[in-house]
């Protein structure tokens, strides 16, 4: 039997944790069962210059409109453009499942995939209550969701075609953090600081940028006068600016410092002395895995998805969302006491490395794509 080809169609205009997830799933799927084939709508921008640098192929998909979340009926005259250009990409590239990863491709190849033969996969990465998303998921074989708390959110018909699959990555060498902890403090100047506290998101309100700026100020009033914040993520609007004004305006050039993206981002992450996710309504956080293989200690809201991944004083700190104070008391203990820091990041290490290999997702997803 010939393997099944599978199209993983991606917008293109941004790179986050669910690209390099789903970006594992094709490396990984073994390529006598499986053809995967990457797709963008955009062919270029930071997804395309992503692929670029890591030597994965992928085909242009058409320049269509893109959906948004308005009624489906003013939707009508953009599905009935883009149907034919997509069933035509589906025929032409014979493809057997189309295995969408966000909300607009998700609305986009539901209805193409259908009238096409081809399997609808629904990988749900993010939370959401929106109840117009189960008109669309009439066209999905079957979905995934990445946590339990993710599942629980989709509208009734998604979630009853939904099983979870936690995210996959990569087992990294544990970075020399010392080595590490200087290039990052050599990057932004500071080679004098004395904690490194860092932030891995773009800035988004959800991903609660803005606490982790009053967080740095609300240290610094408290006597941690020698700690650097770096902020690891795109300064999207209309959050970024909203950030860079924040940081002038509580006297914190100098000590919060937004640093772009950055790929690989463990290198980075093992600078940190302590890392914080603030984010409310995190279906599974990428970033708080990548801190657990780095053996960086984190805080981290307890919402979401996020008290899956750690548990709270055995492998991380979680404290309750929006909480200014809960996070300060929380940062300002683990610096007051390195070795219950380093408990913490030691445990967190062993847990990933059992809980959240590349080898056991792609396992569990030949197992859903059986299904299709």
């Amino acid at each position: 039997m010939s393997a099944r080809r599978i199209l993983v169609p991606f917008v293109g205009d941004t790179v986050g944790g669910s690209h390099i997830s789903a970006l594992h799933l094709v490396r990984g799927l073994p390529r006598d069962r499986y053809d995967p084939v990457i797709g963008l709508h955009q062919p270029t921008g930071l997804l395309a210059d992503y692929l670029a640098e890591n030597a994965m192929p992928w085909i242009p998909l058409p320049d269509v409109a893109l959906p948004s979340m308005a009624s489906l009926r003013r939707q009508i005259p953009v599905f009935a453009r883009a149907t034919g250009p997509l069933r035509k990409v589906l025929r032409d590239e014979r493809i057997d499942i189309v295995h969408t990863q966000d909300i607009r491709m998700h609305q986009l190849w539901g209805l193409p995939a259908r009238l096409g033969g081809a399997a609808h996969l629904w990988h749900q990465r993010t939370p959401t209550r929106n109840k117009r998303l189960g008109t669309y998921a009439r066209t999905a074989t079957r979905a995934v969701a990445v946590s339990d708390y993710c599942r629980s959110q989709l509208a009734p018909r998604l979630r009853d075609k939904a099983e979870v699959v936690t995210n996959p990555f990569t087992l990294p060498e544990l970075p020399d953090r010392a080595v590490a902890r200087e290039k990052l403090l050599a990057e932004i100047g500071r080679p004098d600081a004395q904690a490194v506290i860092g932030f891995v998101s773009h800035f988004t309100e959800r991903k609660r940028p803005l606490l982790f700026v009053e967080l740095a100020g609300a240290l610094r009033d408290r006597g941690y006068t020698n700690c650097v914040f770096p902020m690891f993520g795109e300064a999207r609007p209309p959050m970024g600016p909203e950030v860079l004004a924040a940081i002038e305006a509580r006297g914190l050039t100098g000590t919060v410092f937004p640093m772009g993206l950055k790929f690989p981002i463990e290198p980075w992450l093992a600078g940190c002395d302590l890392f914080i996710a603030p984010s409310v309504n995190e279906a599974f956080g990428r970033a708080l895995v990548e801190a657990m293989f780095c053996a960086t200690p984190c805080i981290a809201a307890d919402h979401g998805g996020n008290p899956e991944i750690y548990r709270n004083d055995e492998t991380g700190v979680l404290v309750p969302p929006d909480d200014l104070d809960a996070f300060t008391d929380a940062a300002a203990g683990l610096l007051d006491h390195p070795d219950r820091a380093r408990r913490l990041a030691e445990a967190a290490r062993a847990e990933a490395v059992e809980r959240f290999s590349v080898e056991a997702h792609v396992a569990a997803m030949e197992r859903v794509y059986a299904k299709c």
